[in-house]
């Protein structure tokens, strides 16, 4: 079973995600703020985070590049999401992240984009 690593700062955001992936039978945690999400990928090891740019703490953008600096989390994978229209998809591919998406994003093209990125996460691991 994938697991997946819910962060952002707006409650809602984090139950509705949350209940969409459980829905599908995933392993969700959750978390408001950049530090605990930084502590719960190095502690649970995610396949995927979904991380909100504007975080109350630090930007998205740092704790990707935290996350890359650790060589024991190289398999996982990081969607960046914001409901902003002024930042684009250079950046954040640039921080280190596999995916961009932009708020609100549909439901169905997410659990996809999930799928896939867990899919190749599972691959990987049978290989090595």
């Amino acid at each position: 079973m994938s697991r997946i690593l819910v962060v952002d700062d707006f409650v809602d955001n984090l139950l509705f995600i949350k209940a969409l992936f459980e829905s599908e039978e995933y392993t969700v945690d959750t978390a408001t703020s950049g530090f605990a999400a930084i502590d719960l990928v190095e502690e649970l090891r995610p396949d995927v985070v979904l991380l909100d740019i504007f975080l109350s703490d630090m930007i998205g953008y740092t704790v990707v590049e935290r996350i890359r600096q650790n060589p024991k989390l190289t398999e996982t994978r990081i969607v960046l999401s914001t409901a902003s229209s002024v930042l684009d998809e250079s950046e954040a591919m640039a921080s280190g992240a596999d995916v961009f998406l932009r708020k609100p994003f549909d439901s169905d093209h997410l659990l996809v984009i999930v799928k896939k990125l867990c899919a190749r996460n599972n691959d990987r691991q049978k290989i090595t």
